[in-house]
């Protein structure tokens, strides 16, 4: 995804390129990506969910954002005694869920304990490098998503 060719789809959909056959709109080329017409151009934050789980020791999940540093910022730890409480979608297990204390939110947890839950995640592996694939694969699932749903869209209007 990282290494994708932004002009390979110029090149094999013709109705993607300009008229001049490159692609590229050239009033596009010539004003500033930063102008209030191009919108924000800020990178959005994404919401992550990271399930720690151990037999017999119940299962540990963290609230984490990927911010614009890619940094994962823990929003949230909770701890639960077993693994199907906390991952379960049955009404029981939300029940179950609703009904625990789960403790102070991370931002009133002592400093120390902070960077160590930061360090915890960093150690296994919940890094920078994770953390700037994962806005990328969200935006290539989501344009796969789109164009199977185009795919599908245009078969059905085809056979009318």
């Amino acid at each position: 995804m990282a290494n994708a060719d932004p002009e390979a789809d110029y090149n094999t959909d013709p109705a993607l390129a300009d008229e001049d056959g490159t692609g590229r709109n050239q009033d596009a080329q010539n004003k500033d990506p930063d102008s209030e017409e191009y919108g924000d151009q800020t990178p959005y934050q994404v919401q992550v969910s990271i399930q720690v789980s151990r037999e017999g020791k119940g299962a540990m999940v963290l609230t984490c954002v990927v911010d614009q540093d890619a940094q994962f910022v823990i929003e949230d730890i909770a701890h639960f005694a077993s693994k199907e409480i906390a991952e379960g979608s049955t009404p029981q297990a939300e029940l179950a869920r609703r009904d625990i204390y789960t403790g102070p939110s991370f931002a009133e947890l002592d400093e120390n304990l902070q960077t160590l839950f930061d360090q915890y995640l960093k150690d296994r592996g919940i890094n920078e490098s994770m953390a700037l694939f994962i806005p990328n694969y969200i935006e290539q699932k989501e344009t796969q998503e789109y164009m199977r749903w185009m795919s599908s869209k245009s078969l059905n209007l085809f056979s009318l």
